[in-house]
């Protein structure tokens, strides 16, 4: 205890005090080990959470090799499908890794999801929203939402043609008197959209939103193009667990 009366964590020694005779006193030497022991006890909390995040993730990975593999028509295309997931995830773990907290901004995760500046079409997409911080699971389940629509959207949408255009907006909503994390896709001048007949597992995820959290996804296949939102409680979206 330090004579302001506040405690600390200490090691120290007694030595007796004696010149070869009977005991005159004791010596006792304390060091401040405080810092010692915040260091280690933040290790412990590191190690516990990194055994939560790697158990969560393996999950996740095993739901998108097993989902793709029962939906695909042939290995080749299963291996394409759950190599581009994965992609996904590797590149949302490493805005999280390389970040300087545990959250990572929006704008961040919807351009590295989209590879807005790898593909080339740049053009095709209008980016736009305020400064908002997500948290680091919900970050890895909207980049895989956004990875899905943007796939879609190649494949049979506005991106699948060059005069197509995908924009992506987001804001802070108001829901149940409670503050919402909303995102909006809208794809334009692409070909006339129909209402698929299936749901394969990206329909699914897509639907899904953020894994872990509360939310509603809205998709609208209007004929003038693909239209999706969704809507998420702010505490989910940047919970950092």
């Amino acid at each position: 205890m330090r004579k302001d009366g506040s405690r600390f964590w200490a090691s120290g020694e007694m030595l007796r005090l004696h010149d070869g005779g009977p005991t005159e006193g004791f010596l006792k030497i304390l060091r401040d080990r405080t810092e010692q022991k915040r260091v280690q006890e933040l290790q412990i909390l590191l190690n516990q959470e990194l055994i939560h995040r790697l158990k969560n993730q393996l999950a996740m990975v095993q739901g998108i090799v097993n989902q793709s593999l029962r939906r695909a028509d042939d290995i080749e295309e299963a291996r394409l499908a759950i190599g581009e997931r994965l992609g996904v995830l590797g590149r949302a773990h490493e805005l999280l890794l390389t970040g300087i907290g545990e959250r990572t901004a929006v704008r961040t995760v919807v351009e590295k999801a989209i590879n807005l500046h790898v593909d080339g079409h740049a053009s095709q997409f209008s980016v736009e929203g305020p400064e908002i911080q997500v948290g680091p699971r919900a970050a890895l389940s909207l980049a895989l939402v956004l990875h899905e629509l943007t796939t879609n959207a190649f494949k049979y949408g506005a991106l699948s043609n060059e005069r197509g255009c995908v924009e992506i907006g987001w804001t802070v909503a108001v829901i149940e008197n409670a503050q919402a994390f909303e995102l909006s896709w809208r794809e334009r001048d692409g070909p006339t959209v129909s209402s698929p007949m299936t749901f394969d597992f990206g329909s699914r995820l897509i639907n899904a939103g953020i894994a872990g959290a509360t939310n509603r996804v809205e998709i609208d296949y209007a004929p003038d193009g693909l239209r999706c939102s969704l809507h998420v409680s702010m505490a989910d979206f940047q919970s950092e667990s």
